[in-house]
């Protein structure tokens, strides 16, 4: 299923490098990725501007989830 997951975020995003994102990423991650701190990136996840799974006891934000957030901004959605 993550192979297919893949291939429709890959040519959604064609314009986007995919390659160096992580299937999934940590929130610190995220974070250091848009410059933005730890909080503000919970802040963003509870608002329902960053879609993200529990994996055990930690958050991670989906590929899919990082690209519609990086489309958003540039978009101006947020």
């Amino acid at each position: 299923m993550e192979k297919s997951m893949r291939a429709n975020v890959d040519e959604s995003f064609d314009d986007v490098a995919v390659v160096d994102i992580p299937a999934y990423m940590t929130v610190v991650e995220f974070a250091e990725r848009f410059r933005l701190s730890r909080s503000m990136t919970y802040q963003l996840m509870s608002d329902g501007h960053l879609r993200s799974v529990t994996i055990g006891r930690s958050r991670r934000i989906p590929r899919a989830a990082v690209l519609e957030f990086e489309a958003s901004l540039d978009g101006g959605t947020l």
